[in-house]
């Protein structure tokens, strides 16, 4: 009797890691993305900095100023003959300036709809929480890339106040984005680094929202230099996205579904391009874009209800990565055509 109750004993002190085994076991073979949970901060909720403010505030009154002279300009240039009465040729001064307002406000508006798209939201292990800060740097690093990119090749035009409040925006998010680099914790500790992180990339996007406000529209006699602009900041995203690392199925499960954001992110950027200035591009870059933007819909929505071992979401996140490249190098050529 008492051998039977030993046995008995040791069964039940078994079971609890058979049952363990099994489900480890289960995770391990297939698993499907977890549903996310309800974020209830947005990019909506962030204000732009103090700074930002204050600069951009006396900038808007430059250019208001800025406006009223150009008009008065143009106005005495049309109505006063040149020298055998041709019409003046003048250049005003600001046109350097005014020149490379167009593409800087193109960058600056899908630079914006980027950052305020990225989120944390999702369920996961410490690899998948790992994993969600690590993209979301990158991506943070691609846009302080562009905006120093804007600096080098446009800074010398651009106004004291804008050129400032630019660098402040870069500046800013290079720090936030390196800050959890060489990172140590827990579970908590890298759920909290990856809110901090998104939460730094939502107020990059509301300080570059009251940049943007301040510059205005600019000139739409041309648009194809705002859409360059454009086209460049979504080549870089595109250009940007990469998969490396080593973790378990949440790993790249999550890698999947931030490669994926950035897709469809850029498929957005696409399109808003193509409702606005639609009618005033060629019809051959018109078609371009649009062919672009609906191969990367196609990338990024693959997997959106897959099915897999840890192969399966490996495979899938090179997929998604490539699919990416794949659009960068097409952009890349539509970008040499214009």
């Amino acid at each position: 009797m008492k051998k039977i109750l030993a046995v008995l004993l040791v069964f039940c002190l078994m079971l609890p890691f058979v049952a363990n085994a099994e489900k480890a076991k289960v995770n391990k073979e297939a698993k499907k993305p977890k549903k996310g949970n309800e974020i209830k901060v947005s990019a909506k909720q962030f204000k732009p900095g103090p700074e930002i403010v204050k600069n951009m505030v006396q900038y808007k009154a430059i250019r208001k100023k800025q406006a009223k002279v150009m008009a008065t300009f143009s106005f005495v240039q049309q109505t006063m003959p040149g020298e055998q009465g041709q019409p003046q040729t003048a250049i005003f001064p600001l046109s350097q300036e005014e020149h490379c307002v167009p593409i800087i406000s193109g960058k600056l508006g899908a630079l914006l709809t980027f950052l305020e798209s990225q989120n944390d939201k999702g369920h996961g292990d410490l690899d998948y929480w790992i994993r969600t800060r690590s993209l979301l740097a990158m991506e943070g690093n691609i846009a302080v890339g562009e905006l120093n990119r804007i600096l080098e090749v446009h800074g010398a035009a651009m106004n004291g106040l804008l050129r400032a409040s630019v660098k402040n925006v870069s500046g800013n998010l290079a720090q936030a984005m390196s800050k959890y680099n060489s990172g140590y914790g827990d579970l908590d500790f890298w759920v909290a680094a990856s809110g901090n992180t998104r939460d730094a990339l939502w107020q990059a996007a509301a300080n570059i929202k009251e940049i943007r406000e301040a510059i205005g529209s600019p000139n739409a006699a041309n648009v194809v230099p705002l859409v360059k602009g454009q086209l460049e900041v979504v080549n870089a995203i595109l250009r940007g996205q990469g998969d490396q690392g080593h973790g378990d199925i949440d790993y790249w499960i999550r890698t999947r579904t931030i490669l994926a954001t950035q897709a469809h992110v850029c498929v957005r950027i696409l399109r808003i391009i193509l409702d606005h200035y639609g009618p005033q591009l060629q019809g051959l870059l018109k078609s371009a874009i649009s062919n672009i933007a609906n191969n990367l819909d196609e990338v990024g929505g693959k997997y959106s209800n897959g099915y897999g071992d840890l192969d399966y979401w490996v495979g899938a996140s090179r997929f998604t990565r490539d699919g990416c490249h794949a659009g960068s190098r097409n952009l890349t050529d539509i970008l040499n055509s214009i």
